[in-house]
């Protein structure tokens, strides 16, 4: 009767630090889910700033190459892919729909001059911002 239950609290026991381990588990891959978000939000609150890895880790306290593996793990691409695609849909929101220069675009989207942005545009979306900008506006006038 007793190595039953001696094999029964062992048992009990094991349950009791799966469960403690699993918790723990659960807790930290909500905090890193966290982090991950919170980087995201730091992208899309100021996305003129020249942010690289190392700011963004700096920001929300993990290592670069810790957070660059579970990035691309939790969102499916890189940071960095991530920042330039974000910059450059916010781009195309404004080419269409506000009356700034596309130097002045390049700006606010964090691009430190009109012609990395274009490229990178180019690189994207296989055409550049301003043949984007008059194609849009060919669109709006025959909409009409």
């Amino acid at each position: 009767m007793l190595n039953v239950l001696k094999y029964t609290l062992a048992g009990v026991l094991n349950d009791f630090f799966e469960d403690q381990l699993s918790n723990e588990k659960c807790r930290k891959s909500r905090l890193l889910a966290s982090k991950i978000s919170d980087s995201i939000t730091l992208i899309r609150k100021e996305p003129e700033k020249s942010w690289t890895k190392h700011l963004l880790t700096k920001e929300i306290g993990l290592s670069r190459s810790f957070f660059s593996e579970k990035f691309r793990e939790y969102v499916g691409q890189t940071v960095i892919s991530y920042l330039t695609k974000y910059r450059l849909n916010l781009a195309c929101e404004m080419i269409v729909s506000a009356d700034y220069s596309i130097l002045e675009i390049a700006s606010k989207v964090g691009y430190e001059s009109e012609i990395s942005f274009a490229r990178a545009f180019r690189r994207i979306y296989g055409i550049s911002p301003y043949n984007f900008r008059k194609s849009a506006f060919q669109l709006h006038i025959s909409d009409k």
